[in-house]
């Protein structure tokens, strides 16, 4: 297994977004974050709606891809990631506008574990890609590539 290949797995963490009213209690707490972001963009796809289990243990890709190619077919949508941990593979975003993957304050897009590369679902790639699109946002959250069990594979 190159280690090239594991460069683009990087942690990045997303600076949540929340509005002075949500930061006290997260947007899993008091506040119905769902139903609000129903009425501001034209369709959400919740990804536990999909099958997506936020357990750190199931692979999620094919839930939170089928969830994504759901949700891109219109302007104005949004894939909402509830909190939870959510292992998955290599996720791709295509022909999106206006589209808006939100994390819950405490939700987490981790990536698979090593064992599990090359996937399954194809080869290795980036772990989110997003091509073909026009104002595509990621907020809130973490995004969690797997950098620090891939450095202890090439130290």
């Amino acid at each position: 297994m190159p280690a090239l290949s594991f460069v683009a797995w990087v942690a990045v963490i997303i600076t949540q977004a929340t509005a002075p009213a949500e930061a006290a209690s997260g947007w899993g707490g008091d506040v119905n974050w769902r139903r609000a972001f129903d009425r501001v963009y034209s369709k959400s796809c919740v990804i536990t709606d999909y099958g997506a289990q936020g357990d750190d243990s199931t692979d999620n890709t094919k839930f939170i891809q089928s969830a994504i190619d759901d949700c891109v077919g219109q302007a104005g949508t949004s894939l909402v990631v509830p909190k939870g941990i959510f292992r998955t593979y290599s996720l791709t975003v295509e022909k999106a506008t206006n589209f808006t993957i939100l994390l819950d304050d405490e939700a987490v897009l981790r990536g698979g574990t090593l064992e599990g590369w090359p996937h399954p679902h194809g080869a290795v790639t980036d772990f989110i890609t997003i091509s073909n699109s026009h104002q595509v946002d990621i907020a809130g959250g973490l995004i969690d590539g797997g950098g620090t069990d891939i450095l202890r594979i090439i130290i």
